[in-house]
């Protein structure tokens, strides 16, 4: 019934131009109203001092990623670099469901001819590293990002009770959570899909180990900068049209970032405060400057914990607040800890140690992958029972303990 090719192929260009309009304004739309509608409504009201009121809007999850990879394939129907595929194809490719969620944005190129090659026959080595993934992700998760999330999330509840001790502990905490809880999430959607026998393209590569924020970008929610680089940057004419036109390129491009992210002047801002460090970058690299490589990576994983503040924060007033105590050396002196903290001393070292753990796994720990590729063959028992009692460790605590979620739910 549906064995029929989605391909423009057969369409002149003119009509092409005017489906590939259709389809792309369709989805922005979309996008727009249910993501940014009680955004910009408020923001209307506050400028202009009315009362509009909308009805709430619920958004629907994962709608930036379909939104997204739906684009993708658009774009690339138009310019005839889409792979052949039927309507049952496409929509497996739109709705496979361990990247439906929170990604990898996954290119119709990579997944379709997987899909395609499908093959009965059970490869129990990639079912096996799966399950591995599955498991790493589930501990990054549950053991150690939802634990700093506990910490954090108090803290910034509270923002007027930042002090310079508390505002460095949540910035490297909420630095640690993100990561865990994102590349955990990354982690379990790879591993889901290699069960079935699909591989999905990385998404994490050591981003904290970047030397630059430009190189941070290409090691940070990888599918993503990709996206934005083929989809948004060379659109807008890239490198191609003078340097200055190139400097507003990429600023543009990461405002874009901010404003993919959520519906809040402070993801606006975030996205256009790394837009502005990305240009700074550009300029200070195209003086043939340059630093050690060490001082390079410090300069770039504080840069990034910095400018993780404006992404957390719910108003720039809390992200004032933390900016403020983390350079005004407001250092409590004399005062109870277990009150002013919101802990008591005991929880306060757990969470210490848990965060220096969480950089030591960070900086120094090999990625889950090549683990299992260098230990797959000889060690696949110890491999297989430390799966199975990880992911049911984690479930337990999942169920005994409040609900959480993973954070790029919410985008």
């Amino acid at each position: 019934m549906f064995n029929y090719t989605i391909t423009n192929y057969g369409i002149n260009k003119y009509k092409s131009k005017w489906i590939l309009t259709f389809g792309v304004v369709t989805n922005i739309s979309l996008l727009g109203y249910f993501k940014y509608t009680n955004f910009f409504v408020d923001r209307f009201n506050e400028i202009f001092g009315v009362s509009i009121s909308v009805a709430h809007i619920v958004l629907p999850l994962a709608i930036s990623f379909y939104t997204f990879q739906q684009i993708a394939w658009l774009v690339d129907n138009y310019k005839k670099e889409a792979p052949e595929s039927n309507f049952i194809e496409y929509a497996c490719a739109v709705l496979f469901f361990p990247h439906l969620i929170a990604g990898p944005i996954v290119q119709y190129h990579d997944l379709v001819p997987q899909l395609k090659e499908l093959k009965s026959s059970v490869n129990y080595k990639l079912i096996l590293n799966g399950f591995f993934l599955i498991a790493i992700g589930c501990v990054k998760k549950v053991y150690i990002a939802d634990y700093l999330s506990m910490f954090v999330d108090t803290w910034y509840s509270s923002y007027t009770d930042f002090n310079t001790i508390k505002a460095w502990l949540a910035t490297f905490g909420y630095a640690s959570q993100i990561y865990f809880d994102f590349s955990g999430y990354c982690d379990i959607a790879i591993g889901s899909a290699l069960i079935f026998g699909i591989k999905l393209p990385q998404n994490f590569n050591d981003p904290y180990k970047a030397t630059s924020i430009r190189d941070f970008w290409r090691r940070w929610h990888i599918t993503l900068g990709y996206f934005l680089t083929k989809y948004v940057y060379i659109p807008l004419g890239g490198n191609r049209k003078g340097y200055r036109r190139t400097l507003i390129n990429i600023f543009l491009m990461l405002c874009i970032s901010g404003l993919w992210h959520g519906a809040g002047v402070t993801f606006i801002l975030w996205g256009a405060l790394h837009g502005a460090a990305m240009v700074i970058h550009r300029v200070f690299s195209d003086s043939k400057l340059s630093i050690v490589k060490p001082l390079s990576i410090f300069i770039t994983f504080i840069t990034v914990c910095l400018l993780w503040v404006m992404f957390r924060s719910d108003s720039v007033e809390c992200a004032s607040y933390v900016y403020k105590n983390l350079f005004s050396l407001n250092i409590p002196h004399g005062v109870n800890w277990e009150i002013k903290s919101g802990f008591d001393l005991h929880d306060l070292r757990k969470y210490l140690y848990v965060l220096i753990l969480s950089f030591i796994v960070v900086f120094l720990f090999p990625k889950a992958q090549d683990i299992f590729d260098k230990h797959c063959e000889k060690y696949s028992i110890v491999i297989s029972v430390f799966s199975v009692i990880a992911i049911c460790l984690a479930l337990f605590r999942i169920i005994v303990n409040s609900y959480t979620t993973f954070i790029y739910f919410n985008f």
